[in-house]
């Protein structure tokens, strides 16, 4: 029954895995290299800055609505209670649409543009967070089906992209075609949208209040990942906004890879018992070390390759950022790996005041190190923060442990 056990949540991760991998390798080793190629330095670096906002707003509106959903599933059960997930969604979604046309007042942007992009935005966060309900019923098999399609819509979305120069219709067409599968897939099931969905429950306001904490943490930990990109555009330009993505994207890609394994921890964690957590981190504490020379060694090798094969242009430039950009990387990674851990055995305040002090730190670099240094100094800034990021999370589980073996000495 065990062996049985083992080898469901092997697939399961494999299928969770691949899923999200698919969709990322599909990004970043086909579309946005072609894109580079086709559009103009000034259209492809609009393209990294919409898609930079789109994954940080999509993983804190959509998915981290859906990790709340997870981690309070069983309160929910518990008192059957239906409602409050789909009314924070649609006002998330409103918000978004509101904050987009502020911008059309601010930036020099054609309507037509924003409402592409718009639409984008609200169709990713919805997609992001209907995942939720396929990891609950641990049906990753569904996931891997429905970002298979993803990914054939982005592919198709690319040809209509460069035949009509209007790029941006790439993402679009993805998110349309992955919804579609969902909604098929949720007929075939005989699935029915509940009565009582949009719905309010006297559980709303602690629902509201741990999105807001998880929330929190993931906006400060999300932009702060493409702080990077966001700064660098307005202050260097479009050139110097390409070369560092063209750097830093084969790297980061092995991040947004780990993220599908930190949900899929996630999902299994919160079946875990109290009783089990010290045995848990005790593990994780072991592993850190050599997991972070395995994440070195594979950042700097995904860099340097990826780089020179699909950003050749921009290679002799970015070749001189591999080692902070790799290091970075690799502390990144090993944070991910830790952040289910903590969301679960731990008050999200912790996680919030550790987001913060990163933040803080991170940006304070950024300022005084690409002062002196410029683009080798926001490289070696980021890696100063994700070091430091890192070390804070590994005191919080190791006086976490240490409490729980004086609470027994006692």
């Amino acid at each position: 029954m065990n062996i049985r056990k083992y080898v469901k949540s092997i697939k399961d991760l494999g299928a969770n895995t691949i899923a999200f991998a698919l969709g990322i390798v599909i990004q970043q080793l086909l579309v946005m290299p072609i894109l580079a190629r086709y559009a103009s330095e000034d259209v492809f670096a609009e393209i990294i800055f919409f898609h930079s906002v789109f994954n940080v707003l999509c993983v804190v509106l959509g998915e981290e609505l859906g990790n709340v959903k997870m981690i309070r599933n069983d309160v929910y059960e518990t008192k059957r209670l239906q409602g409050d997930y789909a009314l924070i969604l649609m006002a998330s979604l409103a918000f978004v649409v509101v904050c987009s046309n502020v911008c059309y007042f601010l930036f020099d942007i054609s309507y037509f543009n924003l409402l592409v992009c718009i639409l984008t935005l609200l169709l990713g966060i919805v997609r992001y967070y209907c995942m939720t309900s396929y990891r609950l019923k641990q049906q990753f098999n569904v996931i891997l089906i429905i970002n298979i399609f993803y990914c054939v819509g982005e592919i198709v979305g690319l040809v209509v992209a460069i035949a009509f120069h209007f790029y941006f219709l790439v993402f679009l067409i993805g998110e349309i075609v992955a919804l579609t599968c969902w909604m098929v897939i949720r007929q075939r099931n005989g699935e029915k949208f509940c009565k009582n969905i949009f719905s309010k429950t006297s559980e709303m306001g602690k629902t509201l209040k741990a999105y807001g904490g998880i929330g929190g943490v993931a906006i400060i930990s999300n932009g702060v990942t493409y702080l990077d990109r966001l700064l660098v555009y307005p202050l260097a330009g479009a050139s110097a906004m390409n070369m560092y993505y063209g750097a830093s994207s084969m790297s980061k890609m092995l991040s947004l890879i780990v993220n599908p394994f930190s949900t899929f921890m996630l999902a299994k964690l919160v079946a875990v018992r109290e009783n089990r957590e010290e045995k848990i981190i005790k593990k994780c504490v072991q592993i850190m070390l050599p997991m972070l020379l395995l994440f070195i060694f594979g950042s700097i090798t995904v860099t340097y390759f990826g780089v020179k094969i699909f950003y050749p242009q921009y290679f002799k430039t970015a070749v001189e950022l591999l080692i902070p950009i790799g290091f970075a990387t690799a502390l990144g990674l090993e944070t991910s790996l830790l952040k289910p851990i903590v969301m679960r055995f731990y008050e999200a305040n912790k996680l919030l005041f550790i987001q913060m002090f990163y933040a803080l730190v991170l940006i304070v670099c950024m300022y005084f190190f690409s002062y002196r240094w410029g683009m080798h100094g926001f490289a070696w800034a980021t890696c100063i923060g994700r070091a430091i990021q890192l070390f804070a999370y590994f005191l919080l589980l190791r006086i976490r442990k240490r409490g729980n073996k004086n609470d027994r000495d006692e």
